[in-house]
């Protein structure tokens, strides 16, 4: 039940960028199917004791239960990821679909933090914070986090 930002943020400060990215994507699946894994195999006692409206809300996605559906899951902040991640099992979501669209909603946003926190303790080291390569992917992470919302809130639109 660690917060996921604070654990992608220590990945950023622990490892150079891009062992950081990998580790933290690592993490991030790892975690999403041990808890996908406890939801799909107790998914009663689970579903007992998970508030109705956000119950109701993963088993709307958990019937589209396409990737780019449960992208946006993963960028509405409706709950705990761990949460998540156990109502999603328990809801009967495809793994192989979740996993997917775990890396698609969570993946810019990795990059983005761990980027962002190398930048910042090369910046308290005194070193040359500018790098080229580190800049672009930042903005590429931050325009891909900003097109997936637009894209969350035009389908959202959509279908109410």
């Amino acid at each position: 039940m660690t917060p996921v930002t604070a654990m992608i943020a220590l990945c950023g400060l622990l490892f150079d960028p891009w062992v950081a990215v990998l580790t933290a994507t690592a993490g991030m699946l790892a975690s999403t199917v041990v808890n996908h894994w406890i939801g799909a195999h107790f998914g009663n006692a689970i579903s007992a004791h998970v508030p109705r409206p956000v119950a109701a809300r993963i088993n709307r996605v958990a019937a589209a239960s396409d990737p780019w559906s449960l992208a946006g899951l993963r960028l509405i902040p409706i709950a705990p990821f761990t949460i998540v991640n156990l109502v999603a099992g328990a809801s009967g979501v495809n793994l192989r679909d979740f996993l997917v669209g775990s890396i698609i909603g969570m993946g810019p946003g990795i990059v983005l933090i761990c980027l962002s926190v190398d930048r910042a303790r090369a910046a308290l080291q005194g070193e040359a914070v500018f790098d080229p390569w580190i800049l672009v992917a930042i903005a590429a992470a931050g325009a891909a986090i900003i097109g997936l919302r637009a894209w969350q809130q035009k389908a959202r639109t959509r279908h109410d």
